[in-house]
């Protein structure tokens, strides 16, 4: 699959630095139901913050869901460092970072939640994004 939007770009970053989960944006599927695994992302659609000269950012709300709650914790701790690498430049494993994106920020968390019905840990989290604008 080629990335050719921001929604492919964040949907591969978030990928590459938890390896563990499917990670889905919403023009892929409509829910975080409809993704076949047990641990699982959904990227929403961005709002934008702000816009200045050369850059514009989104907030992108992400949907996370796992089998356990260890499994949640590490999905979460995977993305802040992912984050942490990509705002100071570090390379992340097999992740070419695209060119347009500047900075990344976990700005908000929703409370994490357990599902007795099926037995699913949930949380959501909202990521500012920092694009370049393309001239």
């Amino acid at each position: 699959m080629v990335d050719d939007s921001r929604l492919d770009y964040l949907r591969t970053f978030l990928g590459k630095v938890h390896t563990a989960a499917t990670v889905n944006h919403i023009e892929e599927v409509s829910s975080i139901r409809k993704i076949a695994d047990a641990e699982r992302m959904l990227v929403h659609t961005g709002t934008v913050m702000k816009e200045e000269r050369y850059e514009i950012t989104l907030r992108y709300k992400v949907d996370i869901e796992a089998d356990t709650e260890i499994n949640l914790s590490t999905a979460l701790n995977n993305i802040a460092i992912g984050i942490r690498k990509l705002n100071s430049w570090t390379a992340i494993t097999a992740y070419t970072r695209e060119s347009t994106l500047h900075h990344i920020d976990n700005v908000n968390g929703g409370e994490a939640k357990f599902n007795g019905k099926n037995k699913k840990w949930t949380q959501t989290i909202e990521l500012q994004v920092v694009w370049g604008l393309s001239l």
